[in-house]
């Protein structure tokens, strides 16, 4: 079983963003974007020493200069999540659970620990 395409994510400000399967940058990769570019997702497997998977989601814009408010630049932004685990040791059920677990508490009560997050608190 793979991902869909197409793949789609729901902002809370932006609705739902439809991404369509644009590539895949090696065999275990694969990369959906939005039809105006302004939302990528990207998937990866790598498996050596240890098993690594990677979801990224990039939110692409294009900005005024702030310096030269006649020139508009290319921002991004990116969200990722790394399951990073040793090949042997944990089954899929116990890596669910811490993943399940890790997810919840980002985003427990309206999203607190992802603001203090984004605002750098310790």
């Amino acid at each position: 079983m793979g991902f869909s395409d197409p793949e789609t994510i729901t902002l809370p400000t932006a609705g739902a963003q439809a991404l369509a399967r644009t590539g895949y940058p090696n065999p275990r990769a694969a990369e959906w974007t939005a039809a105006d570019d302004a939302y990528t997702l990207y998937v990866s497997h790598d498996r050596k020493k240890r098993d690594r998977s990677v979801a990224s989601f990039t939110k692409l814009a294009l900005v005024q200069d702030p310096l030269v408010p006649a020139n508009y630049k290319e921002a991004y932004m990116r969200v990722q999540l790394i399951i990073d685990r040793s090949p042997f040791g944990f089954t899929s059920a116990q890596e669910i659970d811490v993943l399940a677990g890790f997810l919840a508490w980002a985003t427990a009560t309206s999203n607190t620990k992802a603001l203090l997050l984004q605002g750098h608190a310790i």
